[in-house]
């Protein structure tokens, strides 16, 4: 300082004129800038500058196929710096708006219909005369789970019979299913399988119930984070009731000739008979057959039973 108490050496930085020696405690973008050492001889400037720092605003964004994608970033330097960005292919992306306030530059990328291609890693760098900086954005574009193709939600099977649920799911990213079974009054039960296909080999009481699938699409990330929402379709597997033929009578024209003809119905694939009578006819479920009923000599010529 001078005689008078005036100072002799100071900096100036923007309209303030400080002490010759600036000590900086936690130097921020707003301490950047051209500082001048003034003297009685002159001046001397200084430039500060900032190495950018970019940010995103999200680092992991989820969209389903098809609607608009936006990713951005922002970055805090001193100069100004540029944002540029590279996207999932290495391709040139679509147009970027790009806007700088006081040091801080934010960017912005949009894409309107996105799709598959865009799945993987965004790119925003910031860069300025002091050096450049990189952020990443976790891209991922969803699929909505939906059934391409599943069994009727009401099965009744044959006692014996093999019988297979379809659940077949499509979606983004590739949707995991798991099976539960329900029976009135009792809890739901996880069962071990895991793909499209549930099959119970030989039906029997013991599997009538609700059987449930469910679809589940996972973070490629993250293995115990949904991605989406689950679906699930149910089904319910029941034992067809065998049918009572206690009550049906045959009827004959007078004078007609009687045959008793006995039709058993062989279980499909195994069975048993049960009885066995004079003009027995063996046929299996499903089976095609033609039963016959031909005119005695005693029958009238325009009476006919069958």
């Amino acid at each position: 300082r001078g005689a008078n108490g005036a100072r002799l050496i100071g900096w100036l930085h923007g309209n303030q004129f400080e002490d010759f020696q600036i000590r900086f405690e936690n130097f921020s973008v707003d301490n950047a800038g051209l500082y001048s050492c003034i003297g009685p001889r002159g001046q001397v400037n200084a430039s500060l500058t900032v190495i950018p720092q970019i940010t995103p605003h999200s680092k992991n964004v989820r969209v389903f196929k098809g609607s608009r994608l936006r990713v951005s970033c922002i970055s805090q330097g001193y100069p100004d710096s540029s944002i540029t960005w590279k996207i999932p292919g290495g391709h040139a992306g679509p147009p970027v708006r790009t806007q700088t306030i006081s040091g801080t530059s934010s960017s912005e990328l949009v894409v309107q219909n996105a799709g598959s291609n865009d799945n993987g890693t965004f790119v925003c760098q910031a860069q300025n005369s002091a050096g450049a900086s990189r952020a990443e954005v976790n891209v991922l574009v969803m699929e909505k789970l939906h059934f391409v193709n599943f069994s009727r939600s009401g099965i009744v099977s044959a006692a014996g019979e093999r019988v297979v649920l379809n659940c077949q799911v499509a979606g983004y990213p590739t949707p995991t299913l798991s099976w539960y079974f329900t029976q009135p009054g009792r809890a739901s039960v996880k069962r071990s399988e895991t793909g499209p296909t549930y099959t119970i080999e030989t039906m029997q009481q013991a599997n009538e119930g609700n059987y449930t699938c469910v679809a589940e699409s996972m973070m490629p990330c993250c293995p115990q984070k949904t991605a989406q929402p689950s679906i699930s379709t149910s089904f319910i597997v029941t034992i067809e009731s065998p049918k009572d033929l206690s009550g049906l009578e045959p009827t004959t024209p007078p004078g007609a000739e009687v045959v008793e003809l006995a039709i058993l119905i062989k279980p499909h694939p195994r069975g048993e008979l049960y009885a066995i009578q004079d003009h027995v006819t063996v046929v299996e479920i499903g089976s095609a057959f033609d039963l016959d009923c031909h005119m005695t000599p005693g029958w009238p010529k325009s009476q006919h039973e069958s």
